[in-house]
């Protein structure tokens, strides 16, 4: 699991400490949102540095407030660093992950959608 260290922040000294929530990202828990997380491929903890290797029935985990946010992977794609509609609030629930692409370039950014699938209060 990722420890997603700083919330609301992608800044190239926030994201040295682990993924981060991008700015005017939601939360897990609130309606119809799209939890936007960015982290590294290759500095630091290179906690996506696998992103390109998500598919069909992997799942994305995200603990948040005492529960578990389970999420399907749907899609992964590749966008122009200038293109912001993938971390846009949406009609579903979803989490979009990014990161560089490819490794160690910032020519484009390499996204990973999973959408919500279940919800379960867990133990902290």
């Amino acid at each position: 699991g990722l420890d997603c260290t700083v919330e609301g922040e992608t800044t190239a000294e926030a994201m040295a400490k682990g993924p981060g929530l991008y700015k005017y990202a939601q939360i897990p828990n609130q309606y119809n949102t799209n939890v936007s997380i960015a982290a590294h491929r290759d500095l630091y903890g290179c906690e996506f540095l696998e992103l390109d290797q998500l598919g069909p029935g992997d799942e994305i985990l995200l603990r948040y407030m005492g529960q578990e946010f389970r999420y399907q992977w749907t899609e992964s794609f590749v966008v122009d660093p200038t293109d912001w509609d993938p971390i846009r609030t949406t009609a579903d629930r979803r989490v979009t992950l990014t990161t560089c692409d490819p490794i160690g370039t910032d020519l484009n950014r390499l996204i990973a959608v999973g959408t919500l699938v279940e919800i379960k209060d867990i133990d902290e």
